[in-house]
């Protein structure tokens, strides 16, 4: 059972925001970094920060932002939608692609938390203290195996700035 203060990282900021009200502690999962998810419902505020689409919550737009959050707040709770679970919002490449970076994503949240409960729509997970990592996780966020994909940020800047009100 969550206790006030304890972070959440959702993949639906809207459906949580209902559920849960305005917290401080939500943050929004867009998808995996780079995805077509992340790019389409991210953007970026005038102090550069990253927020989703739809309601203004800050968001974990890249990899090292999501270990970043996970390692300041062990014990946070992570809410995925089953559709985001299975393709990390990658459907946009070719099959092959969509299924290498998805189980990658798959396998760094595996890594960092233990699975809480699961049903039709959603999945719950609980993080563990940096310590209990898996190797993957700890290599990822640790090490920095997987690298942000240069120039996207600058990309999401552009794409906001031609989007009228």
């Amino acid at each position: 059972h969550r206790q006030p203060g304890e972070l959440i990282l959702t993949s639906g900021p809207v459906e949580t925001a209902l559920t849960f009200g305005q917290l401080p502690e939500l943050r929004y999962l867009p998808g995996g970094e780079g995805s077509q998810r992340s790019l389409r419902y991210t953007r970026f505020n005038d102090d550069g920060q990253a927020i989703d689409y739809w309601i203004g919550m800050p968001s974990l737009y890249t990899t090292a932002e999501l270990c970043g959050a996970v390692t300041s707040a062990p014990g946070s709770w992570i809410l995925l939608s089953d559709r985001v679970w299975q393709n990390w919002g990658y459907n946009d490449l070719p099959t092959r692609v969509m299924e290498r970076l998805s189980a990658a994503m798959r396998d760094l949240v595996l890594g960092l938390a233990d699975q809480e409960y699961e049903d039709e729509e959603w999945i719950v997970f609980r993080t563990r203290p940096s310590s209990q990592w898996g190797q993957i996780a700890s290599a990822t966020c640790n090490e920095g195996v997987l690298q942000p994909q240069r120039g996207e940020r600058q990309r999401q800047r552009e794409a906001d700035a031609t989007l009228t009100p």
